[in-house]
């Protein structure tokens, strides 16, 4: 009795495909982790969104000294906006820098369902493979010493936090570090550099789309409104 082996080899292939992005996400939801790091080796990148220019903010306290560079590129799977982030230390200093943070990602979430990560948030993690990409090159960037051991997500899904064990030292740098959002908007935001100390940065970050943001000021002129006319009515 023959066997028709083409069904067999297709849910095989089928079923390996499913498995290996399943196995590769690290698709945080608005609170999440801590967990490893996705690989980002091999992401393609679009170009440069649209207004976007390398960001580069001191970060110094008395245990650390350094910079963060921050760009954003156009994601080229999801179409949505990356928001890419690298520390380097630059003089010596007695703390290995820990954990770096950035914010707000509130609102940036969406579906992934590719091999970079499969769910539904933001996707965080990292790539090395900076040399083999002119575009991150030109923009700044530099091959990394040091990968992050794992990532978070929380305070309503707005701070994504990158964990480095051991920490970063100098002479030394981080991995790129890149959340990918279906954002399409960015502006300045909030980061942070940590050790025993903590120095604040200005990094960029997805910003509330036109209508979202309409509706919260629709919403919040609604409200005020109400409270108005309930005082009004009182005072009557």
């Amino acid at each position: 009795m023959s066997v028709n082996r083409k069904p067999i080899a297709l849910f095989g292939l089928l079923a390996l495909l499913a498995f290996i992005p399943t196995a590769q996400a690290v698709v945080l939801a608005p609170t999440g982790g801590p967990v490893a790091p996705d690989d980002f080796t091999g992401l393609p990148i679009t170009g440069v969104a649209p207004g976007a220019f390398m960001l580069v903010s001191p970060a110094v306290t008395t245990t650390f000294s350094g910079t963060i560079l921050s760009d954003v590129f156009i994601d080229g799977i999801t179409g949505g906006l990356d928001f890419y982030y690298q520390y380097t230390g630059t003089a010596t200093t007695p703390d290995a820098v820990e954990r770096i943070t950035a914010a707000s990602f509130a609102g940036a979430d969406g579906a992934f369902a590719d091999p970079f990560g499969v769910g539904v948030g933001v996707d965080v993690g990292t790539r090395n493979d900076t040399a083999g990409i002119p575009l991150l090159l030109a923009s700044g960037f530099l091959p990394g010493t040091t990968n992050s051991s794992t990532v978070t997500r929380g305070s309503g899904g707005s701070v994504v936090g990158f964990n480095f064990s051991p920490g970063i030292t100098v002479p030394g740098n981080s991995f790129v570090l890149i959340v990918r959002t279906h954002a399409t908007t960015f502006g300045v935001g909030n980061g942070a550099v940590i050790d025993s100390n903590s120095a604040n940065v200005a990094v960029w970050a997805p910003t509330p789309e036109p209508a979202y943001a309409g509706l919260l000021l629709g919403g919040l002129f609604g409200l005020g409104l109400l409270v108005t006319r309930r005082f009004q009515a009182k005072q009557s």
